[in-house]
C-alpha cells in the first residue's frame, strides 16, 4: 500500500465506523432520516476505503466523499448536542477537514 493512501484509508475507516455506531444509534432513538443518512455515509466510507486508486476521477470522488464526511458530522453534532457525543462528531469533522487539506498539500494543489 503506497503511504499517501495510509491517511485516507484511515480516515475512510474511522469516519464508516463513527456514522456505523451513529446510525445505529439514531435507530434506537427512532431518528430514521438521520440514521438512513448516517448509514448511507458508512457504505459510500467502506466502499472507497477499498477501491482507492490514484485516478483523477477516483480522487475527485475521495475528497467529494470526505467534504460529504465534515459536513454530516458537524449535522449530525449539532443534532446530538444535548449530550456530550457531539464533541466525538466535532472531532471527526475536524480530522476530516485536515484530511483533506494533508492530501490536497501533498499531491501540491495547495498552499
Amino acid at each position: 500500500m503506497k503511504t499517501k493512501n495510509r491517511l485516507m484509508k484511515g480516515a475512510f475507516a474511522i469516519n464508516g465506523l463513527l456514522f456505523l455506531i451513529g446510525g445505529i444509534t439514531q435507530l434506537k432513538m427512532g431518528d430514521y432520516l438521520l440514521a438512513a443518512i448516517l448509514l448511507l455515509a458508512f457504505l459510500l466510507n467502506l466502499s472507497r476505503m477499498f477501491k482507492l486508486k490514484e485516478r483523477r476521477e477516483l480522487e475527485n470522488m475521495n475528497y467529494s466523499i470526505m467534504v460529504m464526511n465534515v459536513i454530516i458530522c458537524i449535522s449530525a453534532g449539532m443534532e446530538n448536542s444535548d449530550s456530550y457525543f457531539h464533541y466525538g462528531w466535532y472531532l471527526m469533522a475536524i480530522f476530516s477537514a485536515v484530511v483533506i487539506v494533508i492530501d490536497y498539500n501533498r499531491k501540491g494543489k495547495l498552499i
